[in-house]
């Protein structure tokens, strides 16, 4: 079944995952406000106090030992990974609570028996692995440069957005195939031999999306109302259809 045809076929999910999706959407903005924007003016005064350092030293090779010694400098950055961790926390409670149902309605569109409790079981695991991936990649960065960690806030590296479309096409791969047998082995399998069908499917779903989220600010910078019809009636169902490719996708080479 194409994805086209499972949205006209199962129309009450395809708006009730629109609507999941939205408020899953509204969640994260949420509490971005509470916890993590109130952190980047921190990252600004990190970033001025970097500068500043740079400037006056005469050894990189100390250079992130002066910065462990800058109080100022510490203080901003022990504020940034507590607000850091708070947010990451949240939002993996508003992604095991929300993207599970969204997930379980989309394998639904294909699949009509799908025991609720082992396919969310399933969906907490991977999800845990994902987030824990991150989140040591995160640390690692911590641990391994102060400079660079802060720098991921101003866009990151090429090593940085690598490493992120790898774990994002592995997990989408992964929760594609929750309702088959050895879903953490064939996500791996699948991911690399079949790379050059599921790749392209995942390579449409981020022009898709980023073009669709693209548009829609865009259009917000200009007027709301407009921002916000582009969302429902754009955003919000490519990313449906985005899922239903990659469960597509995924489920032609299982």
């Amino acid at each position: 079944m194409k994805p086209i045809d499972a949205i006209k076929q199962n129309k009450k999910y395809f708006f009730l995952m629109i609507f999941l999706d939205f408020l899953f959407l509204l969640t994260v903005i949420n509490i971005m406000y509470v916890f993590f924007l109130p952190a980047t003016e921190s990252v600004l005064q990190m970033s001025d106090i970097i500068q500043q350092e740079f400037v006056s030293m005469t050894d990189i090779v100390d250079f992130d030992a002066r910065l462990a010694a800058n109080t100022e400098f510490m203080s901003l950055y022990y504020s940034l990974l507590q607000a850091l961790l708070q947010f990451f926390v949240y939002c993996f409670v508003a992604w095991l609570l929300i993207k599970s149902l969204v997930w379980y309605l989309s394998h639904k569109s294909f699949h009509k028996k799908i025991p609720f409790f082992n396919y969310v079981f399933k969906f907490i695991l991977l999800s845990t692995f994902w987030y824990v991936l991150v989140a040591l990649a995160l640390l690692l960065a911590v641990f391994v440069s102060r400079q660079a960690f802060v720098s991921l806030f101003h866009g990151g590296s090429i090593v940085f957005w690598i490493f992120f479309i790898l774990i994002l096409y592995f997990a989408q791969i992964s929760f594609s195939l929750i309702p088959s047998t050895k879903t953490f082995i064939n996500t791996f399998v699948f991911g690399v031999k079949k790379i050059k069908k599921i790749g392209v499917a995942f390579a449409l779903n981020v022009v898709l999306t980023v073009t669709a989220f693209a548009v829609m600010i865009y259009c917000a910078k200009y007027s709301t109302t407009i921002g916000f019809l582009v969302l429902f009636f754009l955003a919000l169902p490519t990313l449906v259809f985005c899922r239903f490719n990659m469960i597509v996708s995924a489920w032609k080479q299982n």
